[in-house]
């Protein structure tokens, strides 16, 4: 009798498989079976019996991607019967094995910069406080904005990219993200009804979170529509398929067939009023929204600056000549006791396929980064050169040069990237926002001192900057964005829920 063959997993043949293998066992399942189950993980990774395991065994990007793909390709008439989590896990695990490489697709982008910058963009996001990104979009729209006239951008304008007020918006939208956490991932009508939640709507009418429920729900189908407009615009290489457009970052509700209302992945309400989302809606009805938003950014630099607390001075660019056609200066100094920091903020963001690792990606870091770095050269060689623009300067500490970006790019000072970049006569460290916001709320000499380890140190020059200079400072508040969570309640009470 002959001995049947037994069946082998794409796994167990290779350990890394197309990411269209995913795709298609995901497409067997009935879509709204798939988006019920992955709603409730909304309050499994908040509930405090939540291990380390759940978030390793159902990582929060890999939801997201099974989302997507559901939405895209899945039907409500499969037959296949739906087993909960424990085919969720089944499908991370392919998640977490797919690698469309040469093996598969030709010309596959598999230099390590690449590799590095697709999976930074897919993950990091899910590693910061989504409070903290609110608070630091009211700090940028609403503090600095008002200190930035010459940006050109009004308030009204930010109100009406999200058709109401950023604090009515926002308000609405955490109210939204706690309504569907207490039930469990889906919309129940009566939610007033809730004793539990009766604190929050003395904080948030609960027609504005109706509203906004209304807004952000669309069926598979209208989701299906929008993701064709928005990828036929930014479009991703097929070796790329696991980090194109995601349809649920506009709108992260789904109504179902059975007018059921569910949030795949409810973290996605809150993602949609960060500082970068805001940008990319601000720049599809201003195409120089992004570039006037430098302006606002540049300014919020300067306030966090200014939270630097004993011996130190804070000054803004200067002009080479008469006129700004002369050239300017980077856009801060910032004289501390044993060093002169030089600061240059960018506020350019990748396109979708670039932060997915395609071949633009390295020609247009190199655009932002030699650019900033360029400036931060040519002030230096103004001040080596006693241009009478930096007299202010004192001559006796180390110049270090600081590129600030207003989006977090965990990798920037790897030496994969600044081995492509042009030098530079003086030590530079690129730092997000966010880190900039972690390291200014504390004594001049603390912070000088952290920062001449690092650069001192040719190791710790390539690693992120919160892990550098964060080895050498411990946690504090930061005022400015704590006055932010107080422009808007809700806040403060759910983080303290």
């Amino acid at each position: 009798m002959k001995k049947s063959k037994k069946k082998v997993t794409p796994s167990q043949l290779n350990p890394r498989v197309p990411y269209s293998f995913l795709k298609d066992i995901v497409s067997k399942y009935k879509v709204s079976d798939l988006l019920l189950t992955l709603g409730q993980l909304g309050p499994a990774y908040m509930s405090p019996e939540a291990s380390i395991s759940l978030r390793t065994e159902i990582p929060p990007y890999a939801v997201a991607a099974i989302a997507r793909e559901s939405i895209l390709i899945g039907s409500e008439t499969s037959k296949k019967i739906f087993t909960g989590f424990g085919l969720i896990k089944y499908f991370c695990k392919y998640f977490n094995l797919s690698y469309d490489g040469p093996k598969y697709v030709k010309n596959a982008n598999r230099d390590p910069l690449s590799i590095i910058m697709r999976h930074a963009f897919e993950q990091f996001r899910y590693q910061e406080s989504d409070f903290e990104e609110l608070a630091r979009s009211i700090a940028l729209f609403r503090f600095a904005l008002a200190k930035t006239p010459k940006s050109g951008i009004t308030k009204e304008q930010v109100d009406r990219i999200l058709n109401a007020p950023l604090e009515a918006a926002m308000s609405a939208a955490i109210g939204l993200y706690v309504v569907m956490i207490a039930s469990r991932g889906i919309w129940l009508d009566n939610f007033a009804s809730d004793p539990a939640l009766s604190k929050l709507f003395s904080l948030v009418p609960g027609q504005s979170i109706i509203n906004l429920k209304d807004q952000l729900a669309k069926t598979p189908q209208e989701l299906q529509v929008h993701y064709s407009a928005v990828n036929t615009l930014r479009p991703v290489g097929p070796h790329l398929d696991r980090w194109r457009y995601n349809p649920l970052y506009a709108y992260p509700l789904v109504k179902l067939p059975n007018s059921v209302i569910v949030g795949p992945h409810l973290r996605l309400l809150l993602f949609k009023l960060s500082p970068n989302s805001l940008m990319l809606m601000g720049s599809d009805t201003d195409s120089n929204f992004l570039s006037n938003m430098g302006l606002v950014i540049e300014t919020y630099v300067g306030m966090q600056l200014e939270l630097i607390s004993g011996c130190r001075q804070i000054f803004p660019e200067v002009m080479w000549g008469a006129t700004s056609d002369e050239g300017k200066s980077i856009d801060w100094f910032v004289v501390l006791p044993e060093c002169i920091l030089m600061i240059e903020v960018k506020n350019a963001m990748l396109s979708v396929a670039a932060r997915a690792g395609d071949e633009n990606l390295l020609p247009d870091l190199k655009r932002i980064f030699n650019k900033a770095r360029d400036q931060l050269n040519k002030t230096f060689t103004k001040f080596q050169e006693w241009h009478p623009s930096l007299t202010f300067l004192p001559r006796d500490r180390q110049i270090i040069g600081i590129i600030v970006t207003a989006t977090s790019m965990t990798f920037a000072n790897s030496s994969l990237l600044r081995d492509e970049l042009i030098s530079t006569e003086i030590p530079v460290l690129v730092m997000s926002l966010r880190d900039l916001e972690h390291f200014v709320p504390r004594p001049a000499e603390d912070l000088c001192h952290a920062i001449r380890l690092v650069v001192d140190d040719p190791e710790a020059m390539t690693y992120p900057s919160h892990v550098s200079v964060g080895k050498y400072l411990d946690n504090r508040q930061n005022p400015i964005l704590e006055s932010a969570i107080d422009e808007i309640p809700i806040m403060k009470f759910v983080a303290n829920l």
